[in-house]
């Protein structure tokens, strides 16, 4: 029996080292920090979620060993929710869209902090999604 092997792997990506500074220091977001805005459980656990929560198009499901790219960025708020999600890159229509879906209904992230503030956050994620056949 053949199936479908899907594969989807992440890679957390933050900014440069400069924190990005506005009017009011409250608003302000951070591309780094001194400790990392954490999802709850854990980043293995985020990556399952989206791993199992992300819909994959008619189109890319029929295409069998292709490879897909997705970049995602967002920023984690001092509460710990995600904000201003956006799709930096897709290479697959609609795949991103569902992703940014699946990103709002994670639970809250233990915020990141600065100096021993708590801070809001720029985060990035770039998933590659494998489809490959498997003998069974």
């Amino acid at each position: 029996m053949k199936t479908i092997l899907i594969t989807i792997s992440f890679m957390f990506l933050f900014g440069a080292c400069r924190a990005q500074e506005t009017e009011t220091s409250d608003t302000t977001v951070y591309d780094a920090v001194d400790q990392e805005p954490v999802p709850v459980g854990g980043l293995a656990k985020f990556y399952a979620y989206l791993g199992k929560s992300i819909r994959l198009t008619d189109t890319l499901r029929k295409d069998v060993n292709v490879q897909t790219a997705l970049f995602i960025e967002f920023i984690v708020e001092k509460d710990g929710s995600i904000s201003h999600a956006r799709i930096l890159k897709d290479t697959s229509p609609s795949t991103g869209k569902s992703a940014i879906e699946s990103l709002s209904r994670f639970p809250k992230w233990t915020p990141g902090s600065l100096q021993g503030r708590t801070v809001r956050v720029r985060y990035r994620i770039k998933s590659i999604i494998e489809l490959q056949m498997e003998d069974k």
